[in-house]
């Protein structure tokens, strides 16, 4: 049973701590981490997790849709969709992307 579903929030922290002190990139944790403190009401900490889960995968929509939650409980909407794919990702390089545009394109 999930612990965070259930109502146990503490014992949920405690689970994601577990994998996140093992993969502090575990993009899935970090959402649901951030879940958890945005039930809690502390979306400014959900929005701070949420951030690092976007340096993380820039393309996750689950971080994007997430962020955009907490953002809104702060009645921070104009800060809505400011949260781009971050400069550092080379669109091209991820998951074979240059090969794929190149070979609908034609070009290389």
């Amino acid at each position: 049973m999930s612990y965070d579903r259930s109502g146990d929030f503490a014992q949920a922290k405690r689970l994601r701590h577990t994998i996140l002190d093992r993969d502090p990139r575990h993009v899935t944790s970090l959402v649901l981490f951030a879940g958890i403190d945005h039930q809690a009401g502390c979306n400014r900490s959900a929005v701070r997790i949420l951030r690092k889960a976007l340096e993380v995968d820039g393309f996750d929509a689950t971080v994007h849709d997430t962020l955009a939650i907490a953002y809104q409980a702060l009645g921070q909407r104009d800060l809505i969709g400011r949260n781009q794919i971050p400069d550092s990702i080379d669109f091209f390089t991820i998951s074979g992307c240059r090969d794929l545009l190149f070979s609908v394109v034609g070009a290389r």
